[in-house]
C-alpha cells in the first residue's frame, strides 16, 4: 500500500522430533511396537504419508487469515533445494574446520532416543520433595538430598576407620563416581590431600582431588563426588586432573555393563533404590532430606535428561556468535524490543556453546558423512562429501581402489532440524548457485545469478515469536552472514508467545489450545474434544476433555478472519506472553460490526432522498471528495490545499472551503474529526515505522469507534436534518456528505492491513472514482498531509468543549435519573468570549439541544475565570477553567447537591488533577528547566494555572455539597 515491492515467502520445517515422534505413536496405536520393525525406508515412507495428510495445516491456517505471501516460492526443509543447501553448507563448514566430530558431554533424551541442544532442555524447579511422571508413566521422587558416608582407603592397610560425608540428589550416578573433590584453602580437609576413598557400592579406589571451581566451601558439607561421565561440571573438573570417564548408563536409561553385574539392564532410578539400600545395609546412609532443585527435562517429552558421553557432530559457533553479536551491537540489525537485545548478548556471549548438530533420528536431512573402517580395526575414519559418489571417490584415493560401495557406511544419524531451517533466509532465494561453489564472489555475483537474491537479500524484517530467538533467529545470522558474507535482515521483530486466557502455554495434554481456523468459523464444545489428538495417554486425554468443558462451555462463536487478527495486534505490547481471551476476539468482532453499521448509514447519506444506491451516477448537486487525499500519483496521494482555512468566527463560525468548484460549509464539529483523522493518519504511520502493530491497532479502534462513531456519526444526522430547512442547507449537508467520505474511505484503508477481508468488501461498496485501484489492497495507505492544519488549536479545543458539554448533560441526566428531559434547561457558564459566540448561535444551539434531548440551552459569559463565582451545586459540570453547565430539571429534580456519583466524579478528578499539579511543579523545579525552550516553559505555565482553576472550582463544589 506504500508502493513498495514486497516478498513475503512461506515455508515450513520438517520438525523432526515432533514429526517423528508423532508417527510413531500413531504406528503405536495400531499394535506397531517399534519404528525398527517397519526399518528406516518404510518408516520414513509412513512420515511423508503422514505430512502429505497434515503437514500443510499451518499453510492453510496462513491462507484463511489472510496473510499476503507468494505462494509460488513455498518452501519445505526437506525438499531438493534446502538439501542441497544442507549438504553444501554442510560439506564447506567442515572443510574449513568449523564442523567437527568429537566425543563430549551431550543432552540425551532415554525416551527419545536422540540427543538435544542445551537449549531444548527445560530446567524444571522444585522447591522440595516432589513426585514427577514420565513418559513411560513411571513415577519417581525428586527434590531429596540424600547424605552418605564415603571410606577412605586406610593408610596403613588395615581396616576402613575414616569417612568423608558426601551429600548427592542422584545417588545412582556412584556407580560412576571416579574421585572425591575438595577446596585447596578449605581447613576442614588438608589432612586429606593427596588421600585416596574408596567407591561404595563398585569397591573402587578413587582420588581426592583439590579443585577450586567445581567445589564450593560453604556449601553443603565441602566434599563434592566427580562422576564425570554424567555431569558437565564434574567432566570439566576430570579434564583438568586427568581423571578417567565411566559412563554407568546405556541409551534406554538402563545400567551399562560398566557397573557390579546386579545393577546391569536396570532402570536408572530403580538402581537409585539398590544403591540406598546397599548404602544402607553397609551403615554408609546418614540422612535424605526435603531439597529445592532445577530438574533438567526434554522439552519434546519430558523425560528426564541423562548427561551422556557421545561421539556427536558438533559446530564451533565462538566466531559465528562474536559476529552476530557485533550484528545487533553496532546497529547493523535492529531489534524489537529493545529488551530482548540483552538476551541476545547474554546467550551468545556467556551461555554460547558448541552446537551440537546431530541427532538421532530418521527423519530429517541425513548427515553427508561416510564412516570408512578397515578390518579389525575399531578406529574411525569419517569421510565428509557432497554424494555418495563423491564419497567413494575420495575413499578410493585416500586408501586405494579396493574400497568398495558397501565399504563405505553413511552415518544413520540426521541434523538438527534448526540446521537447514537456519539456511532459509538464503536458500529460499536460490543459495547455493551450485553444488561447487557455495561462497559469493565477483563471478558468482547473486544480481547475475538470481535476480529476487539481488532485490530482496538481505530481508528487511524478521518477524518471529520470541521463544524461538535462539532456535532459529541467532542461527540464522550466524550460518547466513557466514554464506553470503552480510546479515540476512535489518530488523528482528518480535511477538509474544499466545497462551491461553490463565497464562498456562497452550498444550493438547491440557485441551486449552486454540485452533485459529475454529476461532474463524466457530466450534462447539463437542466438536473441541471431538479434535483431541487419539495419540494422548488416557490420562491426558481425560484432562483436555475437563479442560475444554470448562473453559468452553459452550464452544467458540464465530468469530471471523479480521476479528482474530485485530486482536493478536492489538494485544502484541504486551510483553513476552499474550494471555489470549477467545471474549477479546469477540469483541473485536462486534468491532467489524461497528465498521459495518457506519458504511451502512454513510451510503444511506450519500443515496440522500429516495435511496437509490446508484446515487454518484444520480445526484448531481453532490460530487463526493476525498478531502485528506487523492489518488493522483504525482499528488503523492494527497491533495494540496492552497485556500486559506480560516475559520469565520464573526457570521458563520464555519469554515467555507471550496472542493471541486462546490462550496462546502465545514462546522466545528466536521474540522474536529478531519483533525482527529489527520492525527490518526500521523499515529498509525509513525506506529507502524516503529512496529508498534499494538499502538496503531488501538488508536485506529479509538479513533473510528469513539471519535467517528459514537460522536461525528451522531452530530452528522443533526446536522443533516438541520440541512433540510435551513438557507444553508445544500452547504452544509455537502460538507457533511463529503466529510463522512474522507473519514470512511481513509478508515478503510488505514484499516486494511489489520482487517483486509471486511475493509475490502465495504471499500468496493463505497468506491466513486475510475481513479481508484481495483482493490483497497493496492491503494495508497493514508500519509500525514503536507497541507496546513483543518483548524488551529483554539477552533479545535472549542469543538472539544461542545462535544464534552453534550457528554456532561447526558452524563448529568443519567446520574439523576432524569427520564424526561424535554424540559431540562443547560446554561453553559463561559469566559471564553469565542465560546459565548458558538453557543449563542442557532446551529450549534441545536446540535447540543438535540444530541442531549433537553429543552433550551442558554449561555451566559463570565467576566472572570470560575473560582470567582459563586453558582448553585444543584446540578453542576465543570468542563474546564473557563467552562462550565448548570443544569436545571424544574419538578423533575428537586433536590440540591451533588449525587453521590457526581462526588465520586469531582472527588477522582480532583485527584487526578493535584497529581498532575505535582508532577508540573516538580518537573519545572527542576534544576536543568531554566534550558528548555522559552516556549515550552511558556505552555507549562499556562496549563499550570488552567489546573490550578479547576481544581478550585472542583474543590469548591465538594465543600458546598459537603
Amino acid at each position: 500500500m506504500k508502493g513498495a515491492s514486497c516478498l513475503w515467502v512461506p515455508g515450513t520445517d520438517h520438525a523432526g522430533i515432533a514429526t517423528q515422534t508423532v508417527v510413531e505413536r500413531q504406528l503405536q496405536s495400531t499394535g506397531i511396537k517399534s519404528r525398527h520393525d517397519l526399518g528406516r525406508e518404510e518408516f520414513v515412507s509412513k512420515i511423508w504419508d503422514w505430512k502429505e495428510t497434515y503437514g500443510n495445516q499451518i499453510v492453510s491456517q496462513l491462507m484463511r487469515t489472510g496473510a499476503s505471501l507468494d505462494w509460488d516460492m513455498n518452501a519445505f526443509t526437506l525438499d531438493k533445494q534446502r538439501e542441497l543447501a544442507v549438504r553444501v553448507a554442510f560439506n564447506k563448514l567442515h572443510k574449513d574446520g568449523k564442523i567437527y566430530r568429537a566425543q563430549r558431554l551431550v543432552n540425551w533424551c532415554p525416551y527419545l532416543q536422540s540427543v538435544i541442544s542445551d537449549i531444548e532442555v527445560d530446567h524444571e524447579q522444585v522447591e522440595g520433595r516432589t513426585y514427577l511422571t514420565l513418559p513411560t508413566a513411571q513415577r519417581i521422587e525428586v527434590g531429596v538430598l540424600y547424605t552418605i558416608k564415603y571410606p577412605l582407603k586406610p593408610l596403613d592397610g588395615g581396616d576402613v576407620t575414616e569417612h568423608l560425608i558426601v551429600s548427592t540428589t542422584r545417588p545412582e550416578t556412584i556407580i560412576g563416581d571416579t574421585a572425591l573433590a575438595i577446596h585447596p584453602e578449605d581447613d576442614r580437609y588438608k589432612a586429606f590431600h593427596g588421600r585416596q576413598a574408596i567407591n561404595p557400592i563398585t569397591g573402587r579406589v578413587i582420588p581426592i582431588v583439590t579443585d577450586n571451581i567445581l567445589v564450593d566451601i560453604t556449601f553443603g558439607t565441602g566434599v563434592v563426588k566427580v562422576t564425570p561421565a554424567h555431569d558437565a561440571n564434574d567432566f570439566s573438573c576430570a579434564e583438568r586432573h586427568g581423571l578417567p570417564a565411566i559412563s554407568v548408563f546405556d541409551v534406554h536409561g538402563k545400567i551399562n555393563e560398566n557397573a557390579p553385574e546386579n545393577f546391569r539392564k536396570m532402570d536408572r532410578f530403580d538402581a537409585r533404590k539398590l544403591v540406598m539400600n546397599i548404602l544402607t545395609e553397609k551403615d554408609l546412609f546418614v540422612e535424605k532430606k526435603s531439597h529445592a532443585m532445577a530438574i533438567a527435562r526434554c522439552s519434546r517429552t519430558n523425560d528426564i535428561i541423562e548427561p551422556m558421553l557421545m561421539y556427536q557432530w558438533f559446530l564451533d559457533t565462538k566466531e559465528l556468535a562474536s559476529d552476530a553479536v557485533h550484528a545487533v551491537r553496532s546497529g547493523e540489525i535492529s531489534m524489537h524490543p529493545q529488551s530482548a537485545k540483552q538476551d541476545w548478548y547474554n546467550w551468545l556471549e556467556r551461555d554460547q556453546r558448541d552446537w551440537c548438530i546431530s541427532r538421532q533420528l530418521w527423519w530429517g536431512h541425513r548427515i553427508p558423512a561416510w564412516k570408512y573402517q578397515k578390518a579389525g580395526e575399531t578406529e574411525e575414519d569419517w569421510i565428509v562429501a557432497l554424494t555418495q559418489e563423491e564419497a567413494l571417490k575420495q575413499a578410493k584415493l585416500k586408501y586405494g581402489d579396493h574400497v568398495t560401495q558397501d565399504m563405505i557406511i553413511q552415518d544413520p544419524d540426521v541434523l538438527d532440524t534448526w540446521f537447514s531451517s537456519a539456511l532459509f533466509p538464503i536458500s529460499t532465494l536460490g543459495w547455493p548457485w551450485n553444488a561447487e561453489d557455495s561462497s559469493i564472489t565477483d563471478a558468482n555475483h547473486p544480481a547475475a545469478i538470481n535476480p529476487e537474491f539481488a532485490s530482496f537479500y538481505p530481508l528487511s524484517v524478521m518477524e518471529t515469536g520470541s521463544d524461538i530467538l535462539f532456535f532459529w533467529v541467532a542461527r540464522m545470522v550466524m550460518l547466513c552472514k557466514y554464506f553470503t558474507n552480510e546479515v540476512p535482515f535489518r530488523s528482528i521483530l518480535l511477538h509474544a508467545m499466545v497462551r491461553d486466557a490463565e497464562g498456562r502455554k497452550m498444550s493438547k495434554s491440557l485441551g486449552n489450545v486454540i485452533d485459529p481456523i475454529q476461532v474463524i468459523e466457530g466450534v462447539t464444545k463437542e466438536e473441541m474434544i471431538n479434535g483431541i489428538s487419539s495419540n494422548l495417554a488416557s490420562q491426558e486425554l481425560e484432562r483436555a476433555k475437563k479442560s475444554i468443558a470448562t473453559n468452553f462451555p459452550t464452544g467458540i462463536k464465530e468469530c471471523g478472519t479480521d476479528a482474530l487478527r485485530f486482536t493478536l495486534a492489538m494485544y502484541t505490547q504486551q510483553g513476552k506472553s499474550i494471555n489470549l481471551d477467545v471474549s477479546r476476539i469477540v469483541a473485536n468482532r462486534h468491532f467489524c460490526n461497528k465498521i459495518w453499521q457506519a458504511t451502512k448509514f454513510c451510503l444511506r447519506a450519500f443515496e440522500g432522498d429516495g435511496g437509490n444506491t446508484d446515487f454518484f451516477a444520480r445526484d448531481s448537486q453532490w460530487n463526493p471528495a476525498l478531502l485528506l487525499g487523492s489518488y493522483e500519483p504525482e499528488n503523492e496521494s494527497h491533495v494540496t490545499r492552497s485556500l486559506d482555512l480560516t475559520f469565520d468566527w464573526d457570521k458563520d463560525l464555519s469554515v467555507n472551503y471550496t472542493e471541486n468548484k462546490e462550496s462546502l460549509k465545514l462546522d466545528l464539529i466536521s474540522l474536529w474529526i478531519l483533525n482527529s483523522l489527520e492525527n490518526s493518519i500521523i499515529s498509525s504511520n509513525a506506529s507502524l515505522s516503529r512496529m508498534d502493530l499494538s499502538d496503531s491497532a488501538q488508536g485506529l479502534h479509538s479513533f473510528f469507534w469513539y471519535d467517528f462513531c459514537d460522536e461525528y456519526l451522531e452530530f452528522a444526522k443533526l446536522i443533516l436534518k438541520y440541512s433540510e430547512t435551513s438557507e444553508d442547507g445544500p452547504e452544509r449537508s455537502r460538507a457533511v456528505r463529503n466529510v463522512l467520505y474522507t473519514n470512511l474511505e481513509c478508515s478503510l484503508r488505514l484499516l486494511h492491513p489489520f482487517m483486509p477481508f471486511v475493509t475490502e468488501k465495504l471499500w468496493q461498496n463505497i468506491k466513486i472514482s475510475e481513479k481508484q485501484p481495483p482493490s483497497v489492497m493496492i491503494a495508497p495507505y493514508p500519509l500525514p498531509s503536507p497541507s496546513p492544519s483543518w483548524a488551529g488549536p483554539k477552533v479545535i479545543n472549542c469543538a472539544k468543549t461542545l462535544i464534552e458539554i453534550t457528554s456532561a448533560i447526558r452524563s448529568l441526566n443519567k446520574s439523576y435519573g432524569i427520564t424526561d428531559t424535554s424540559c431540562a434547561v443547560c446554561t453553559v457558564h463561559t469566559s471564553d468570549s469565542d465560546l459565548f459566540k458558538i453557543f449563542n448561535s442557532e446551529f450549534y444551539e441545536y446540535l447540543i439541544r438535540e444530541r442531549t434531548k433537553i429543552g433550551k440551552v442558554k449561555v451566559e459569559i463570565l467576566k472572570d475565570d470560575l473560582s470567582s463565582q459563586q453558582d448553585e451545586v444543584k446540578g453542576t459540570r465543570i468542563i474546564d477553567a473557563r467552562t462550565k453547565i448548570v443544569m436545571d430539571y424544574g419538578s423533575e429534580k428537586e433536590a440540591s447537591g451533588l449525587s453521590e456519583s457526581e462526588k465520586q466524579k469531582f472527588t477522582k478528578d480532583a485527584n487526578t488533577l493535584e497529581a498532575s499539579i505535582e508532577k508540573m511543579k516538580t518537573q519545572m523545579a527542576g534544576s536543568n528547566y531554566a534550558k528548555a525552550p522559552v516556549k515550552i516553559r511558556e505552555q507549562h505555565a499556562v496549563q499550570l494555572a488552567d489546573m490550578e482553576k479547576q481544581l478550585s472550582e472542583i474543590k469548591k463544589l465538594l465543600g458546598q455539597a459537603n
